[in-house]
């Protein structure tokens, strides 16, 4: 049996949380962060997972940080194939 070879996606320090909810509490003290320096009827894209997107917008809300008005569907039309390679491609991004 061949196993396939795993590569990492390592960015860095800055890139690695010790749990799901310090990574979410730096996601959402970003995002007050950008309201605070964006004009009043400014406007912020944010990407994330497709498992995240409604619950992050729906979590924005409640916290008064941002209300999400109309998710963008970025289409890939020649996206990169999954790190792991143990999966489909993602072929689009909220």
């Amino acid at each position: 049996m061949k196993l396939e070879k795993v590569v990492k996606a390592d960015f860095g320090d800055w890139d690695k949380w010790e749990t799901e909810e310090e990574y979410l509490d730096f996601v959402f003290d970003v995002c007050r962060e950008y309201k605070r320096i964006l004009k009043p009827n400014g406007s912020l894209v944010l990407f994330f997972s497709y498992q995240y997107a409604g619950w992050i917008g729906y979590e924005l809300k409640k916290r008064g940080i941002f209300s999400l008005r109309v998710p963008i569907i970025f289409e890939k039309t020649n996206p990169l194939p999954q790190i792991r390679k143990n999966g489909f491609r993602s072929c689009y991004e909220m």
